[in-house]
């Protein structure tokens, strides 16, 4: 059985900022999408948290769909007036990220500390 999505992904609060890490390498099955998704979401919807950075720094295979929901995520967090930006993106997911044009959505930094100290709390 699989674990509770709950345990998809590793948060921790550094000035104000949630810094949100993740525990799966691979983001690809339908399972592991919709319960990272759903986490995710949470965090917004549910924890009213509304600054956030992404370390994707563990992800080394994915799907599409979880580019989709970073960019929904953006939008949920844009209507509260909140903001999320990534950090330690692998090269492959970074090359996606450029194919995509992701780049223009996304502030990136190359690491977790360069993109908590960007919101300037």
């Amino acid at each position: 059985m699989p674990p509770a999505p709950s345990t998809r992904v590793e948060l921790e609060e550094i000035d104000g900022v949630t810094v949100v890490g993740f525990r799966d390498s691979e983001i690809v099955d339908d399972y592991t999408l919709n319960a990272v998704r759903d986490e995710l979401y949470g965090l917004v919807e549910k924890q009213k948290k509304t600054l956030l950075v992404l370390n994707l720094g563990k992800i080394r295979k994915y799907s599409t769909t979880f580019l989709a929901n970073l960019v929904g995520l953006k939008a949920r967090l844009k209507k509260v007036g909140g903001s999320v930006k990534l950090c330690s993106i692998a090269p492959n997911l970074m090359d996606a990220i450029k194919i995509l044009h992701l780049q223009k959505e996304f502030e990136i930094f190359p690491e977790e500390q360069a993109a908590v100290d960007s919101f300037g709390r």
